[in-house]
């Protein structure tokens, strides 16, 4: 819970940039309808707080939705998240570190691979994470060392193999699996920044097309206009 209350912290404090300039992308553009002819307050509301209303519905939806179908298949839901190019990539790496914590945890305490590898799972935020390492375990009760039944995971970095590996070998099968938990994290840790940094330049690039439309938009009817006159 400390470790996930650290994440939500973290995501929200990056993303308050962003949230704040998506609504400045949908406010300062409208502004100048306050004093325009045929504009007014009600025009204003109805560029800002309509267009706000209809996205805000409709990420909460299928927010809702989303959960409702978890809860009905959480399997499909769970290899649903996974598909997405970047936040995908994040969404397995916190999932995977969340289960080798279990699995570190349960063997340094001197729980045998084969339960403390079926706790991973168990404990596992996404199924299809969670089915890997109860893969893994298949294969080491069939007679595989835990590097080799890792290596033929896909999706899992081959560092984890290599530290296995050494764990195995020298008999500090922990301590390697506290370093490869570590190192995901902070990979997991640098493609959150990465996935916060983008969308905060979306939110601008938003921002400045928007304005640069509406005041684009402003000369092309000054020049009207004077065309008009003239």
């Amino acid at each position: 819970y400390e470790d996930r209350a650290k994440t939500v912290r973290y995501t929200v404090f990056g993303l308050l940039y962003p949230f704040f300039l998506f609504h400045a992308a949908i406010f300062i553009p409208a502004i100048p309808t306050l004093v325009t002819d045929g504009g007014g307050v009600g025009a204003f509301l109805q560029q800002t707080v309509l267009p706000l209303g209809v996205i805000y519905a409709v990420t909460i939806g299928g927010a809702v939705f989303f959960r409702a179908f978890r809860q009905a298949s959480p399997a499909q839901a769970d290899a649903l998240m996974l598909k997405p190019p970047v936040l995908g990539t994040l969404i397995r790496k916190r999932a995977f570190v969340a289960a080798l914590r279990v699995l570190r945890t349960f063997y340094a305490n001197g729980v045998s691979i084969l339960e403390a590898l079926e706790g991973a799972a168990a404990a596992c935020p996404n199924q299809c994470v969670g089915e890997q390492f109860r893969r893994v375990g298949d294969r080491v009760g069939s007679g595989q060392t835990l590097a080799e039944a890792f290596a033929l995971e896909d999706g899992i970095p081959p560092v984890v193999s290599d530290m296995v590996s050494t764990g195995e070998k020298t008999g500090e099968l922990d301590h390697m699996l506290a370093k490869a938990e570590h190192t995901i994290t902070e990979s997991a840790n640098q493609t959150r920044t990465f996935l916060i940094g983008a969308a905060s330049v979306g939110a601008f690039a938003v921002v400045v097309l928007l304005i640069g439309y509406r005041v684009l938009s402003f000369w092309l009817d000054y020049a009207d206009r004077l065309n008009q006159a003239f």
